[in-house]
């Protein structure tokens, strides 16, 4: 491999044929997919065109601004507004009692619109300011006097849990229809038996068993046991979040403009909360300046109760210290693990418990997802996973890239490395030894049927790079590896194509283009059609267009490629229809190419494609407009396989953990496009190396947010990376489009494991809490080993 040319130049060591069976019937060459094309939107993003939610002016619009609980837990015994409302410019003051939803429950984050009596997260909104500009509402935010009486507070995972912490939910959890466990490909299926709850502030609890892990442990050979921690986690976007709600005074519906990820869900929430029917909502497509899981519509519902109170369209834009204070990140898990094997290396038994962190409200059950990933990965004869979401005062949690996964990660690889160190096996081989074949990596145990995984396929693209086939490494440095999967989120999609008189085609769909998914999407329709990517628009619309699902899981392109191949086969039908009675041909004599239509092997009677659209609609009896209609549905997931290695530098006297290098190998099944495999890539294993180094959000005791600004919170810079190389491997999928698989999760789920183990390689200690910050690592070497 040749030397790097910079700090990040991004290598492949293997980058298989763009050529796939496609349903196991005919091999194809692509001309359009599997080739690297920049993304579409690039030069607008980047010489800052790009509008997004908090540029939106409407006519008429007022600015709203927060005021946010100070304390984690308390009463609210009065709240003295009469100066702020008396300041110019100042169109209202509102609490929960001046809305539209003040005889609703709050039963999530997405629904708690402002606090009623009491708070129970330091950054709860309490009180809506409303004025003509920014600088007023902020000005008349300081004018509001609100006396609260602070109450006891638990804000940490172990202190939640001990027999005489602060009840979060004394009265227990407000209950309601919400369903937010399909955001990232969560799933309530498996073996789970609920029980009563085991501890305190536990809201939900679940086992599940398989085997006898009593009998297995006995019959071990080796057993590793330890706890494993990581801290909540923000999500760290670019844009913070932000929402325009224009109230419609004629049908007395509601219009939103905002960054979502889920523009039907923020539809249906919005609905919910106004007592609206459903399709006077209009959800409007905005760029969506980065979200990572946390955008689902928390303060959309917030924003229109504000307009609807009003009476006019309302702006609220967080500021980068309310996004830290009042939105979902993703939570502390602690996990207690133990894991049995023979002395050949074979894994036999795992036994954890597992302990999520919700905070006040919970997105879906973290520590189920987390169990039924770490089980999913080995082949295991006996395991007993413990599950507890708990409760406590500080904000809810929420998704993040790949939920439950970095931490399952950490706790399963850590332990797989330790038992190879002790027998004396290499760790790479012993996970080929034990990884599964098949399953669909969201069940503990594969079901028949069950997809195939490509662990090993994987594994050895990995094994066979330099990094691993020569490994050198002078002192205190040390190579770590860690192996995950990701089950690839469904959902169902639809799309329209419609080919126009002048040869373009315009594809109209309905998911939120957050990770460059329509730079893939122009090449399957132009692959479908014949035509250039250029010729191909797509134009992603409102809720009263197409329906599309969340934009999160790695399901965008798995579930929507499917619809858009259609639609364009639907048309491209209908062209070629529309040829051969043009040409007194046989429809199987037409080809599409070039945007033409002509006679196979008859250049001369090629004809624009544009062309046939004028002729189709305005010949009677025809086809009419040439446009296609199209659906899919994947009935399974496919699963998607990543093998990480990290090569460090630990510093003997202080500790400073340097990232040599990182290579990591996944399987997506089909590269669409390989130039946006590639950026997923990259920015998955960068956020994983900030979660394994320095991220996290830390808490008092009290429940106070330390780390409420950037300057706080520890995001690596781009000099603090190492060279990032991957390799892209192609095992088509049974199930997904073209062969494909679901991308964005598996990039960042290893980093944290294999850092560790690079860790402990190097300087023989073993971490257990994330993140690997140097007084950590320091203290961790003064430890007896």
């Amino acid at each position: 491999m040749p030397p790097s040319t910079s700090l990040h130049t991004l290598k492949f060591k293997q980058l298989y044929t763009h050529k796939l069976r496609i349903n196991n019937l005919m091999e194809q060459n692509f001309k359009y997919l599997g080739k690297g094309r920049p993304i579409i939107e690039g030069h607008e993003k980047v010489t800052g065109f790009t509008k997004f939610a908090a540029d939106l002016n409407l006519p008429n619009l007022l600015h709203a601004q927060l005021i946010l609980s100070p304390y984690a837990h308390a009463e609210i015994l009065s709240i003295d507004k009469d100066d702020a409302e008396a300041l110019d410019g100042v169109v209202a003051v509102l609490t929960w009692a001046d809305l539209p939803t003040k005889d609703r429950t709050a039963t999530s984050r997405n629904s708690t619109i402002l606090a009623k009596d009491i708070v129970q997260w330091a950054g709860q909104p309490v009180v809506a300011i409303v004025a003509t500009s920014p600088a007023i509402a902020q000005d008349a935010a300081e004018l509001v006097f609100i006396d609260y009486e602070p109450l006891d507070a638990v804000a940490h995972t172990l202190d939640a849990i001990a027999d005489n912490a602060p009840e979060v939910w004394p009265n227990g959890l407000p209950q309601d229809d919400d369903d937010m466990g399909s955001l990232h490909g969560a799933s309530s299926s498996g073996t789970a038996v609920t029980q009563t709850f085991s501890y305190p502030n536990v809201h939900d609890e679940n086992h599940f068993i398989h085997g006898d892990v009593t009998t297995g442990f006995e019959q071990a050979d080796i057993i590793v046991e330890n706890r494993f921690t990581v801290p909540a986690l923000h999500q760290a976007y670019m844009e913070p979040h932000a929402c325009v709600a224009d109230p419609t005074h004629i049908s007395g519906g509601m219009t939103i403009y905002s960054g979502s990820q889920s523009k039907f869900g923020v539809r249906n929430e919005v609905a919910k909360q106004l007592g609206l029917p459903k399709h006077k909502v209009v959800v409007s497509d905005i760029t969506v300046g980065g979200g990572f899981g946390a955008k689902y519509g928390l303060i959309e519902p917030l924003t229109a109760a504000i307009a609807k109170a009003v009476k006019q369209p309302v702006k609220l834009v967080y500021s980068r210290s309310d996004d830290f204070l009042n939105t979902t990140p993703a939570p502390e898990m602690v996990i207690d693990i133990k894991v049995g094997a023979k002395s050949d290396g074979t894994l036999t038994t795992l036994a954890a418990k597992l302990f999520s962190n919700n905070g006040v409200f919970k997105i879906f059950g973290h520590s189920d997802l987390a169990a039924k990933l770490m089980s999913s990965w080995y082949q295991w004869q006996n395991m007993q996973l413990d599950t507890y979401e708990i409760h406590s005062h500080i904000m809810p949690d929420g998704a993040y890239r790949a939920p439950g996964a970095p931490q399952a990660a950490f706790a399963i690889e850590s332990c797989i490395d330790d038992i190879a160190s002790q027998l004396n096996i290499d760790p790479l081989e012993m996970r080929l030894q034990n990884v599964v074949t098949s399953g669909s990596l969201w069940s503990n145990v594969p079901a028949e049927g069950a997809p195939k995984t490509t662990f090993k396929e994987t594994i050895t693209a990995l094994q066979h790079h330099v990094a691993w086939q020569h490994k050198t490494c002078g002192p205190n440095e040390g190579i770590g590896i860690a192996v995950t999967g990701w089950g690839t989120a469904g959902g169902a999609g639809e799309a329209t194509c419609r080919v126009d008189d002048d040869g373009t085609v315009h594809v109209d769909v309905g998911h939120a283009d957050i990770s460059n998914n329509n730079s893939s999407f122009v090449l399957v329709v132009a692959e479908a059609l014949g035509v250039s990517p250029d010729d191909v628009y797509i134009n992603t619309h409102d809720t009263t267009g197409a329906y599309a699902p969340h934009s999160g899981g790695s399901r965008v392109t798995y579930a929507m490629a499917g619809s858009l191949e259609a639609a364009a086969t639907e048309a491209k039908e209908k062209l070629i229809k529309t040829a051969a009675d043009r040409f007194e041909a046989a429809p199987e004599d037409i080809e599409l190419k070039e945007g033409k239509a002509q006679v196979i092997g008859v250049p001369k009677t090629a004809l624009p494609i544009g062309k046939l659209v004028e002729i189709a609609r305005e010949k009677g009896g025809g086809t009419g407009p040439i446009v296609g209609q199209g659906n899919h549905a994947p009935d399974r997931p496919s699963p998607a396989v990543s093998a990480h290695l990290i090569k460090v530098h630990v510093d003997p006297d202080t500790g400073q953990v340097t990232p040599l290098q990182y290579v990591m190998a996944q399987d997506v099944g089909f590269a669409l496009n390989p130039t946006l495999v590639e950026g997923q890539f990259h920015g998955g294993m960068a956020q994983g190396l900030g979660m394994a180094l320095s991220e996290g959000m830390q808490f008092s005791e009290d429940g106070q947010v330390l780390t409420g600004s950037f300057m706080d919170y520890g995001l690596p810079l781009a000099a603090h990376l190492p060279d990032l190389e991957t390799i892209i491997v192609m095992e088509p999928s049974q199930d997904g489009p073209y062969g494909m698989r679901g991308v964005g999760e598996p990039p960042i789920m290893g980093a944290i494991a294999a850092m560790g183990n690079a860790i402990k390689d190097a300087v023989g200690v073993r971490m257990t809490e994330a993140p690997f910050k140097a007084e950590t690592v320091w203290r961790a070497m003064q430890e007896p080993v």
